[in-house]
């Protein structure tokens, strides 16, 4: 089942080869700095397609003999198909240098006649621990491979016990998730918009909250990447939107004052044929106005995919949405891109807020900001803002608002109308 260095290029074949060495290891106890790799070959098919299949095996055969020079006696060289392989190395170098070398030692082109074929690869790397069975052990490095190949060509990646817990607690979070949307367990806090002296004004922002009855009160940033990943986010959006209408037209009937609820809009409700259309449906259907609500989308979000993003966000401009641009200053957009696209506020990032007064550099580029602001016509808020320090270097800048923890925390909605009248 080993290779030697520089045997024939016919290493044994498939997954039971595999998990074989690694039991006989285990039960050995020779596990010490033993570390199993996998890899693969990427673009079979575009060389399939090129030169056919004469290509492919000139491929495969020059993969072998490659990854047969680099394994040691005792060592392990397996295909466990074409173009997938695995090794099981005794060296330490394993977890650091010896996957990026077999990578770089297999991506190099290959001659066939006077055509150089290319074929990149990437690995999965996973220490080889006792008493963790082979099955589990090839899992590991299996999921760590696949997050490689989502890397690009030449990505590696190594398993650790904190990563693969984590990936098993992002599997069991999913599921409390589709429980948790089907069973409406999430909810919606508001957070107001003050002034620089303190004074509240008419404008919340609706903030999704999930609180499982298995984990607790779990953070919006490791919750919302699941819902976004998982698709999940397309239906609980639409019913935050639903939700936050429904309490804006109550507030606006019972106190009779023009508020304003910002709801935050994910790239995955974008990318949404019709989105403009289906949040129109759920602002009318709730009793409410699109130009009563603004929508928020990330900075980031809108420069990855720029052509589409614009036209997307003009149709909700042009069906009376006010349009702000998120997370602004986190280092995307340039100005060029920023002045075609129809945005009616910028809401500047907190870690440039975090920085001021004291970081001459962070205040010099929320001075920037807000001077472009002016140029174009664009209200601004500020983002964390959590010192009387903080509001009192922004009060230079007129008409700017204020949100953070230093005026007000999100709260409930019944909590909500007190603050409103202050405002009113």
């Amino acid at each position: 089942m080993s290779a030697a260095r520089g045997a024939a290029p016919h290493p044994p074949s498939g997954r039971a080869a595999v998990l074989a060495h690694l039991r006989e290891r285990i039960d050995a106890g020779r596990v010490g700095d033993a570390t199993l790799v996998l890899l693969r070959l990427r673009k079979l098919a575009s060389v399939r397609d090129m030169v056919g299949e004469a290509g492919v095996a000139r491929i495969l055969e020059s993969v072998r003999e490659r990854l047969a020079e680099l394994v040691s006696p005792g060592e392990l060289l397996a295909e466990m198909e074409p173009g997938t392989y695995a090794l099981v190395c005794d060296r330490q170098d394993a977890t650091e240098g010896f996957a990026e070398r077999a990578v770089a030692a297999i991506s190099r082109p290959i001659a066939l006649g006077e055509a150089l074929l290319y074929s990149p690869a990437n690995a999965g790397v996973c220490a080889i621990e006792a008493g963790v069975e082979p099955a589990a052990l090839l899992e590991r490095a299996t999921r760590a491979l696949e997050r490689a190949m989502a890397g690009g060509p030449g990505a590696i990646e190594r398993v650790s016990r904190v990563r693969d817990d984590h990936a098993v607690a992002d599997w069991e979070m999913r599921s409390l998730l589709e429980e948790a949307a089907l069973r409406g367990q999430m909810s919606l806090e508001y957070q107001a918009l003050h002034a620089t002296s303190g004074v509240p004004t008419l404008k919340l922002e609706a903030l999704l909250r999930w609180t499982s009855p298995a984990l607790g009160r779990v953070s919006p940033e490791r919750f919302v990447p699941l819902l976004e990943e998982s698709g999940l986010i397309r239906t609980v959006g639409e019913w935050v939107l639903r939700e936050a209408c429904l309490q804006l037209a109550a507030w606006r009937e019972s106190l009779g004052l023009p508020v304003r609820v910002a709801v935050n809009v994910s790239p995955v409700q974008l990318s949404l044929s019709g989105f403009e259309q289906i949040a129109q449906r759920v602002v009318h259907e709730a009793g409410c106005e699109t130009a009563w609500i603004d929508l928020e989308v990330t900075e980031g979000a809108i420069v990855r995919d720029f052509s589409r993003m614009r036209t997307r966000l003009e149709a909700l401009a042009a069906a009376g949405f006010k349009l702000v641009m998120d997370d602004f200053g986190a280092g995307y957009s340039s100005l060029g891109q920023l002045a075609q696209f129809s945005v009616h506020q910028l809401k500047m990032d907190k870690t440039l807020i975090a920085g001021v007064p004291a970081d001459p550099r962070r205040a010099g580029v929320v001075k920037a900001v807000m001077a472009l602001a002016e140029a174009l016509s664009l209200d601004v808020t500020a983002e964390g803002v959590e010192s009387a320090e903080q509001a009192e270097w922004l009060s230079r800048f007129p008409g700017i608002a204020c949100q953070g923890y230093l005026f007000s925390r999100p709260l409930p909605a019944s909590a909500v109308p007190r603050v409103l009248r202050a405002a009113g």
